[in-house]
């Protein structure tokens, strides 16, 4: 994981550093390891803060212009953005229970352990935790869009050259 990486840089895939590899990596992670949590009876869940609140994916710049106007925290918020209605997308593709937790520096070990282990989770997927429970402020509007999700899927899945079928 990074964090508001100060320069534009690229990842090797030639991405924006922190859209490769914390959306890309993830993605293409999460996917090649949904079969075997299936298999196993397990949840998972995706750790993001409330970081996207400082706006969307921006899907027609994905490199920044690259890098003519690239703003770090702009860049982490994009990344942010795009976790929670693509992992909500995983949940309902595989009818998995995977909670979304924030992560707060105070209680982020504390959520995470809650979200991985909490028998209240159980018929739970795709809550957003915060503190250890079910945040139940309504999301922004971008963060749940079910058409930017899809797009997102579909441009992922392009770059990674890999096409799932959950």
């Amino acid at each position: 994981m990074v964090m508001a990486v100060k320069d534009h840089t690229k990842a090797k895939d030639g991405f924006e550093l922190q859209f490769g590899a914390n959306h890309l990596g993830y993605f293409l992670l999460t996917n090649l390891l949904v079969p075997k949590i299936i298999a196993a009876h397990r949840r998972f869940i995706n750790v993001t803060s409330f970081g996207y609140m400082s706006g969307g994916v921006i899907f027609d710049d994905l490199s920044f212009k690259n890098g003519a106007t690239y703003n770090p925290w702009l860049a982490y918020a994009e990344v942010e953005d795009g976790q929670y209605p693509l992992y909500a997308i995983v949940c309902i593709k595989v009818e998995i229970k995977a909670p979304t937790t924030p992560k707060l520096l105070a209680a982020s070990d504390a959520t995470t352990i809650y979200g991985v282990f909490s028998p209240d989770l159980n018929d739970e997927s795709g809550a957003f935790l915060v503190d250890a429970q079910i945040f139940l402020e309504p999301l922004l509007p971008h963060a749940t869009g079910d058409s930017d999700a899809e797009r997102l899927w579909e441009i992922s899945e392009k770059v990674v050259d890999e096409k799932f079928t959950l």
